[in-house]
């Protein structure tokens, strides 16, 4: 079967029964009875969460907990009774909440939520967006727009997902608050190779991360332009980890379209990436290179795809930002490439924060000085909304290693 279904397995028969199956997508969720016997509801994630309850006798206390927040709900705990349960609701408006649920009394009683500072602001919401791409899959995507501004010719960031084996949600993301807050439209897409619909998608996705994921992400950049929201010379990508990677392949592979990049913790030689794999990845290795390829007997596709071994065809502004603590990315390969890139006359910055690892960094201050970097950047050639740079943060930034500018570059 292509999507993951819900089985009840007859022990003594050794037959299976369909309990619950999606049209479109993988099973997200399911809870059990108090016995651990039985499902009592299933969670399935297309464009937003939807619960099937199997069970009527919880129907009542779904239909509560749905209409209790405009949000996406999970059940995090309960009591050796079921009479008590922990619900997390997950939103892109507002930080985690959390909920105390009493079944007996069909109360919903608020515990605590996540990051209290932000309750005072409104945040932009995640717009469910579906897009075809050019062999007619349809990709689910997230569109987040600037409060308050005209949705027309807005400057726009491309997001690819950072991660192998997931995909993007309507939930709370850091990313999308800060680029629509700064002015940009930006879009989150679940290219092939996405987790969560179907085998046959997931798999679409194998040796094509720097091929046909990035034909996904080109038609999701032309709907934007088509839908009038982007402005075709002010587009931009900002990518994590390995959606860094993807931003870098894309910009010489799809040339013309983006006017700047910016990638943090981003692998650019994806035969080292995978030959250096840290202890605990070691054991997904196999499933790695399924993914991406083999660097033995697909050493020339990973090549062409790999930014370390193509900057002399990168002539788009790039921003690279990176930890010391990651063994997959090699400092030494990072200098290369920007040697590479200024050799053609194009812009390049990179920064590695010491002590930092993979994606998010853990010292505050590194995090934001990073941010500022990111705008001040983005401002120079997409000009999105910019803070001026805090003396903190050009000292944060200047005492890390390796920061280079192209000389010739005089900025807006």
């Amino acid at each position: 079967s292509d999507l993951s279904k819900l089985y009840k397995f007859n022990i003594k028969t050794r037959k299976s029964t369909v309990i619950f199956e999606s049209e479109k997508t993988d099973i997200e969720q399911y809870i059990l009875d108090d016995t651990e016997t039985a499902p009592i509801a299933v969670a399935e994630y297309y464009l937003r969460q939807k619960w099937n309850v199997l069970d009527k006798k919880y129907l009542k206390d779904f239909q509560i907990l749905e209409q209790a927040q405009d949000a996406d709900f999970y059940i995090s705990g309960r009591s050796h009774d079921d009479n008590i349960w922990l619900v997390t609701y997950t939103s892109s408006i507002k930080p985690v909440l959390y909920y105390l649920y009493n079944r007996k009394d069909k109360i919903l009683t608020p515990l605590t939520f996540h990051r209290p500072a932000l309750n005072k602001y409104t945040l932009s919401r995640k717009r469910p967006v579906i897009i075809k791409n050019r062999d007619g899959m349809e990709m689910v995507g997230y569109l987040t727009l600037p409060l308050g501004a005209k949705e027309k010719n807005l400057p726009f960031i491309i997001n690819p997902a950072q991660f192998l084996w997931g995909r993007y949600y309507a939930e709370f993301d850091t990313i999308p608050q800060f680029f629509s807050n700064r002015g940009y439209a930006i879009l989150q897409i679940n290219t092939r190779g996405s987790a969560g619909f179907g085998k046959k998608y997931l798999e679409s996705g194998n040796k094509e991360w720097g091929n046909k994921v990035l034909d996904d992400l080109e038609d999701a950049i032309n709907w934007a332009i088509q839908q009038g929201i982007a402005d075709p010379e002010r587009i931009g990508a900002f990518g994590l980890g390995l959606g860094g990677f993807e931003a870098l392949s894309f910009s010489y592979q799809k040339p013309g379209i983006l006017k700047a990049v910016v990638v943090q913790s981003a692998p650019i030689n994806l035969i080292s990436f995978l030959e250096n794999l840290p202890p605990s990845w070691k054991q997904h290795k196999a499933i790695f290179m399924e993914r991406f390829g083999n660097p033995e007997e697909d050493e020339r596709m990973l090549k062409k795809v790999s930014p370390y071994y193509n900057g002399f065809r990168i002539r788009v502004p790039v921003l690279m930002i990176q930890g010391t603590d990651t063994p997959m990315i090699d400092e030494k390969e990072t200098k290369k490439l920007a040697k590479r890139i200024k050799k053609n006359r194009t812009p390049i910055i990179t920064i590695t924060f010491n002590n930092e690892g993979y994606n998010w960094f853990t010292n505050p201050g590194n995090a934001i000085a990073s941010f500022g970097l990111i705008e001040a950047f983005l401002n120079n050639y997409l000009d999105g909304r910019v803070e001026p740079l805090s003396n903190t943060d050009k000292i944060i930034l200047h005492k890390h290693s390796y920061f280079a500018l192209d000389p010739d570059y005089k900025g807006k």
